[in-house]
Protein backbone atom coordinates (compact mmCIF):
# COMPACT_ATOMS: atom_id res chain seq x y z
CA UNK A 1 0.00 0.00 0.00
CA UNK A 2 2.62 2.41 0.24
CA UNK A 3 2.54 3.43 -3.51
CA UNK A 4 -0.99 3.48 -3.32
CA UNK A 5 -2.34 5.58 0.03
CA UNK A 6 -5.35 7.13 -0.84
CA UNK A 7 -6.42 3.44 -1.92
CA UNK A 8 -6.06 1.84 1.37
CA UNK A 9 -9.71 2.44 2.24
CA UNK A 10 -10.66 0.14 -0.65
CA UNK A 11 -8.25 -2.38 -0.35
CA UNK A 12 -9.44 -2.88 3.68
CA UNK A 13 -13.37 -3.28 2.87
CA UNK A 14 -13.11 -5.16 -0.33
CA UNK A 15 -10.54 -7.82 1.94
CA UNK A 16 -13.18 -8.03 4.70
CA UNK A 17 -15.76 -8.46 2.43
CA UNK A 18 -14.09 -11.25 0.82
CA UNK A 19 -13.59 -12.60 4.52
CA UNK A 20 -17.16 -12.10 5.13
CA UNK A 21 -18.34 -13.79 2.17
CA UNK A 22 -15.75 -16.69 2.38
CA UNK A 23 -17.21 -16.90 6.09
CA UNK A 24 -20.51 -17.20 5.17
CA UNK A 25 -20.34 -19.79 2.24
CA UNK A 26 -17.96 -22.15 4.19
CA UNK A 27 -20.86 -21.91 7.68
CA UNK A 28 -23.65 -22.29 5.12
CA UNK A 29 -22.00 -25.60 3.54
CA UNK A 30 -21.13 -27.03 7.17
CA UNK A 31 -24.58 -27.00 8.47
CA UNK A 32 -25.62 -29.03 5.90
CA UNK A 33 -23.65 -31.57 7.33
CA UNK A 34 -24.81 -31.23 10.92
CA UNK A 35 -27.28 -33.79 11.56
CA UNK A 36 -29.93 -33.87 15.01
CA UNK A 37 -27.49 -36.69 16.60
CA UNK A 38 -24.25 -34.98 15.72
CA UNK A 39 -23.06 -38.05 14.96
CA UNK A 40 -20.37 -36.48 12.84
CA UNK A 41 -18.61 -34.70 15.53
CA UNK A 42 -16.33 -31.63 14.47
CA UNK A 43 -15.71 -32.95 11.20
CA UNK A 44 -18.49 -30.59 9.55
CA UNK A 45 -15.71 -27.92 10.32
CA UNK A 46 -12.72 -29.38 10.29
CA UNK A 47 -12.73 -30.22 6.53
CA UNK A 48 -13.32 -26.73 5.26
CA UNK A 49 -11.20 -25.61 7.37
CA UNK A 50 -8.38 -27.55 6.02
CA UNK A 51 -9.38 -27.51 2.93
CA UNK A 52 -9.02 -23.60 3.10
CA UNK A 53 -5.39 -23.77 4.72
CA UNK A 54 -4.38 -25.97 2.19
CA UNK A 55 -6.12 -23.42 -0.95
CA UNK A 56 -3.75 -20.77 0.91
CA UNK A 57 -0.42 -22.67 1.35
CA UNK A 58 -0.98 -23.66 -2.23
CA UNK A 59 -1.31 -20.12 -2.85
CA UNK A 60 1.24 -18.56 -0.59
CA UNK A 61 3.86 -21.12 -2.23
CA UNK A 62 2.76 -21.67 -5.65
CA UNK A 63 0.59 -19.23 -7.11
CA UNK A 64 2.27 -15.84 -5.72
CA UNK A 65 5.40 -14.93 -7.33
CA UNK A 66 8.74 -15.05 -5.67
CA UNK A 67 11.01 -12.25 -4.94
CA UNK A 68 14.61 -12.03 -6.26
CA UNK A 69 17.22 -11.91 -3.42
CA UNK A 70 18.25 -8.80 -5.59
CA UNK A 71 15.65 -6.95 -4.30
CA UNK A 72 15.51 -7.16 -0.86
CA UNK A 73 18.49 -4.83 0.37
CA UNK A 74 19.32 -3.28 3.83
CA UNK A 75 20.30 -0.14 4.60
CA UNK A 76 23.00 0.35 6.56
CA UNK A 77 22.87 3.65 8.71
CA UNK A 78 26.66 5.51 8.62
Amino acid sequence: MGDLPHLAGRAVSWSGFGMMVAGFVVGQTAATFIDPASSNGAWPMVVPMALAGASLMLIAFFWLPRLPATSVRKEIAP
